[in-house]
Order: structure tokens, then sequence, then C-alpha cells
């Protein structure tokens, strides 16, 4: 019986040790990331006469369902989620006349 104890006292402070070790390196990686950047959960829908689109967008990981969430995402990071400072760019479906008007809804947050 004392060799079991022997070999059970032994065991108790390494495994204690090896749990603490395996503790610190898995807080630590944590603890040294640097605070995540500005982040965007967002439902877009576009009107376009009869055509409804309704679109996903998730910032800080980027995607979601918008068709070019990394743009998307860049450009909204660009003006610090100021949708109202927002320029068309240049894609032709941003260049159409005001004669086939296409109305934009966001919701959510930044």
């Amino acid at each position: 019986m004392s060799i079991r104890y022997a070999r059970a006292a032994r065991s108790v402070p390494f495994l204690a040790t090896t749990a603490a070790a395996l503790a610190i390196s898995m807080a630590t990686p944590a603890m040294a990331a640097a605070p995540p950047g500005p982040s965007a959960d967002l439902g877009i829908l576009v009107f376009h006469g009869d055509d409804i689109r309704q679109y996903g967008l998730e910032c800080a990981p980027d995607g979601g369902s918008h068709p070019d969430a990394g743009t998307a995402c860049d450009q909204l990071r660009k003006v610090d989620g100021n949708l109202l400072t927002l320029r068309p760019g240049s894609h032709p479906a941003c260049q159409k006349p005001e004669t086939d008007p296409v109305d934009v809804e966001i919701m959510g947050r930044w």
C-alpha cells in the first residue's frame, strides 16, 4: 500500500502542475490578442421596381449573403459605419439614371 500511496502522491503534483501550465498557455493568447475591430451585423433590403432582394452582411469576420462582403465591410470601415457618408461606387448598377431608381434599406448594428 505504501508504494501505491507514493505513486499517487507524486502524480497529484505532476497533474496539478501540468493542468496549471495548460490553463496558462490557453489563457495567454486570449489575453494577448488585440481588441476586435469594428463589427457589423446588418440586414439589407434592395428594392428595384417589383424586384426585392434581401442580403445579410457581417463584418469582423466579413461574410454573410452579401455578394461582395469583403468590399462592403471595407467601405463601412472607411466611414466608421456612418452610412450617410457612403457614396455610390463605380459599379454599373450604381450609375443607373434616376428614371430607374433603386432604394435600399439597411438595418442592424455597427
